[in-house]
């Protein structure tokens, strides 16, 4: 009958510690950060043998910090330490020497640093994570020689799961820091690119950071977000990028531009196109550098994309392109005040605008009384001394007025 009976024990720890293999599979299947695999884990553990304390401590540098117990209920494991130094302990003794310690009576063993609970026996075994040791899995029982050489396999299971888990959680986060890394490298690139621009551009030094960020506001109001909103931005601010291959001779040029001078400035959005799209992170930020001079009617350029034929950035930016330019100082004019700029939004919605995007941007103006940093506007009627090609009754089509807003 004993035989019997400890064969009968025998089966259901196996039982209970496959069970725990393939619950703790599962749920480290689903868990996204180093927190939540500490965290299930504990609580795994907790739950399906029964131990009451048990906690999970990372390595930095000298210390151990905590960084799940109890199931990740209030830490009464870590109530004098949220931290334990390597160098002490028999968790520090753990990852000192990549070993599982087993211990049936602690205050026999030097090695026992108390944390805040009564504890006699403990299991501690290391977390390895590509090859080297990340921190211990920790389990500790009031009872003297609470754990035996099941506990040890069923633990150093578990924690080669975790560090499986965490090998990929890790390299997961290090992606994402190496992407947001480069990320921020390009988008601090285009902003080089569009400084650049206006500096050899005195006529429009500024207006390029502040389009951007009207053009993001606006198109946030419109219901824009996540990866289109970025690359909105990054199309505004690289709007006029294809006047890198406008020479000289054209684009500063004092004076009003002949109609072979004029050809060679309506290139610029192909131009655009034409650097742009073979870098591939620019590709969704195309629509503004290429179709920003369109018009809603068909009268624009290069394709003369009428419509919804041009892409929506595009129609977003063409409104705040022409807004900003409007109330900005010009050589060749005063800026001019919010409600003439206003009528002139409105007058030409359905013909250069799209009206949905105009609509938007008038609820915007009622809402703030004005929209971006202004000069001092001129007075009705003061617009200043301009050169405007024929056929341009705005008078914004190409500055001056021969370039583009």
């Amino acid at each position: 009958m004993t035989a019997q009976h400890l064969s009968k024990r025998a089966l259901e720890r196996r039982v209970q510690e496959l069970t725990l293999m393939h619950a703790t599979s599962l749920q480290l299947q689903e868990a996204q950060s180093v927190d939540e695999i500490a965290s299930r884990v504990v609580r795994l553990i907790e739950g399906r043998l029964g131990h009451p304390f048990v906690w999970v401590a990372e390595r930095v540098g000298d210390q151990l910090l905590m960084r799940a117990c109890d199931g990740n209920r209030e830490p009464r494991t870590v109530r004098h330490a949220q931290s334990l130094p390597v160098a002490q302990g028999l968790c520090g003794a753990a990852v000192r020497g990549g070993v599982t310690l087993m211990v049936g009576d602690v205050t026999r063993d030097p090695r026992y640093v108390p944390i805040g609970h009564e504890v006699r026996s403990e299991l501690v075994t290391p977390i390895r994570v590509a090859g080297r040791v990340w921190g211990v899995l920790n389990v500790e029982s009031p009872l003297v020689d609470a754990f035996d050489e099941d506990d040890r396999q069923a633990l150093e299971t578990v924690a080669a799961q975790m560090g499986a888990a965490l090998a990929n959680v890790l390299l997961l986060a290090d992606l994402r820091g190496s992407r947001d890394e480069l990320s921020r490298a390009y988008d601090q690139t285009i902003e080089g690119w569009a400084r650049a621009l206006d500096f050899r551009d005195r006529e429009t030094e500024g207006h390029s950071q502040r389009v951007t960020e009207l053009a993001v506001e606006l198109a946030r109001r419109m219901g824009l977000s996540g990866e289109a909103l970025l690359h909105l931005r990054r199309g505004a601010l690289l709007h006029d990028i294809g006047k890198m291959g406008i020479p000289d001779a054209v684009l500063l040029k004092p004076g009003p531009l002949d109609e072979q001078e004029w050809a060679v400035m309506r290139r610029h959005p192909d131009m655009a196109l034409a650097l742009l799209e073979p870098i591939e992170f620019l590709r969704g930020a195309l629509d503004i550098p290429s179709a920003h001079h369109e018009k809603w009617d068909g009268s624009g350029y290069p394709a003369g994309l009428a419509g919804e034929e041009i892409p929506l950035p595009a129609r977003i930016f063409a409104v705040i392109d022409v807004w900003d330019a409007l109330r900005h100082d010009r050589p060749y004019r005063r800026a001019w005040d919010a409600g003439r700029a206003r009528a002139l939004i409105e007058q030409e919605s359905g013909r250069h605008f799209d009206p949905q995007v105009v609509r938007a941007f008038l609820a915007w103006l009622d809402e703030t009384g004005d929209v971006g940093t202004s000069s001092e506007a001129a007075p009705d009627g003061a617009a200043g001394a301009t050169h405007r090609p024929a056929g341009d009754p705005v008078g914004l089509t190409d500055r001056p007025d021969r370039r583009g807003p």
